[in-house]
């Protein structure tokens, strides 16, 4: 990938790729995670998306003025923004009704510890660049027996059914009592913002 510039995104942190082929489009999209550059998104994370025809050079995805735009970063569900910084540790998948489906988990700041990843949620998109919420806190922290962070989801599509796995955190009171392991859910995901 190019080096970044300065724009708002793309500058201090480039991450936890999720990569998927469009045999359509004959390419490989990438989806990566970034942290916001400028005073205004200072702290954010979204979601970015690079393109290449041959998996070794990337073409990014850009605004009208040539920065690196995020394809799916902070909705309105989560509020307020102070507190929800953005999405992380995209995964994505190819439907067979030609939509992409991408899972994320919600990263929301805590103080003292920076941040922590809190809930898992679901976007689609026709054509892989302008997302919409399908489902959001499919999982959230606090539910048993994951109380502390969601984090790390991957997706697998089976008809109308969505397979995500993640890794979990259960309640620590003290490093003897910390658990963590991978859990499983299958659902449709209905819309539900």
């Amino acid at each position: 990938m190019e080096s970044p510039e300065a724009s708002d995104w793309g500058v201090f942190t480039v991450a936890e790729p999720a990569a998927v082929y469009d045999p359509n489009a004959d390419e490989i999209r990438l989806y990566y995670v970034t942290a916001g550059g400028s005073a205004e998104h200072d702290g954010d994370f979204a979601i970015l998306l690079a393109t290449s025809s041959d998996g070794s050079a990337f073409t990014h995805h850009r605004d009208g003025d040539g920065n690196r735009e995020p394809v799916w970063s902070l909705q309105k569900s989560y509020t307020p923004p102070v507190e929800f910084r953005g999405y992380s540790t995209p995964s994505v998948a190819l439907g067979a009704d030609g939509h992409y489906y991408l899972v994320h988990d919600v990263v929301k700041y805590v103080d003292g510890s920076g941040f922590d990843q809190m809930a898992i949620s679901l976007a689609r998109s026709a054509d892989g660049v302008h997302f919409e919420e399908l489902s959001i806190d499919i999982l959230a922290r606090g539910q048993k027996p994951w109380f502390e962070q969601l984090i790390g989801p991957t997706l697998l599509l089976d008809g109308d059914d969505v397979h995500i796995w993640f890794t979990g955190h259960e309640e620590l009171t003290s490093f003897d009592d910390f658990t963590h392991g991978i859990g499983r859910i299958t659902g449709t995901f209905d819309c539900n913002p």
